[in-house]
């Protein structure tokens, strides 16, 4: 695995259009796997926004303010990960696609502020970071009553707050970055470390490139 580093550029296109509304206090957006959706949080509230016409599809209000967003490739699943920060209280929730609109499912209860959320490339799985700073993958859904069963724990290898979750294209791997300025590698068939860095400073992201080849943060 090799890490290269990226830089940004102007696209050069026009700016294409706005969705007003009357909700404030945004903090995360995500585009659907086909572009056809931009969903946005306000608060607790995130809005399901039609691209072609900049029209809201739906509007929908979950337990917490939201903090990150994880479509499935197929956009069969929506998840939305929340600031719970009250024990035994939703902190990600799975909306399922059922005839046209995003029907809440399942939840997790574990985890306080869920700002990072990766699903597995077969669409079976999730993770996101446990309250003691580990990280857990669940199934998508399955489940007793409203919450969702446990796949796997990680081990505890990070000393402060999991910002960054992501599983590489082939299903083989997980990525995870935290405050203590830890980047692990990490093997799914059996929760070990595959190989880390070590930084002066907090890891707020990572990502796999689409490959695999590189990494991000």
């Amino acid at each position: 695995l090799l890490f290269s580093p990226y830089s940004s550029a102007d696209s050069g296109l026009p700016w294409a259009g706005v969705v007003e509304s009357e909700y404030t206090s945004g903090t995360s957006v995500i585009y659907s796997p086909d572009g056809s959706l931009l969903v946005s949080s306000h608060h607790n509230t995130f809005l399901i926004i039609e691209t072609i016409n900049n029209s809201i599809k739906q509007s929908i209000v979950v337990d917490f303010p939201i903090q990150s967003f994880e479509f499935s490739s197929n956009s069969k699943y929506l998840l939305v990960g929340m600031n719970s920060a009250l024990p035994n209280t939703p902190a990600t929730v799975v909306f399922e696609l059922i005839d046209g609109e995003y029907v809440r499912g399942k939840h997790t209860e574990e985890g306080v502020d869920i700002d990072s959320v990766s699903i597995s490339p077969d669409n079976s799985v999730f993770a996101t970071a446990s309250e003691d700073d580990a990280i857990i993958e669940w199934y998508i859904d399955t489940g007793s009553g409203t919450k969702l069963d446990i796949f796997r724990y990680f081990p505890l290898l990070h000393d402060g707050k999991i910002n960054c979750i992501d599983h590489s294209n082939d299903g083989e791997h997980i990525l995870s970055g935290a405050e203590d300025g830890r980047l692990i590698i990490w093997n799914r068939s059996d929760q070990t470390e595959v190989t880390s860095w070590e930084m002066s400073d907090p890891v707020k992201d990572c990502a796999f490139s689409p490959d695999g080849s590189k990494m991000a943060w």
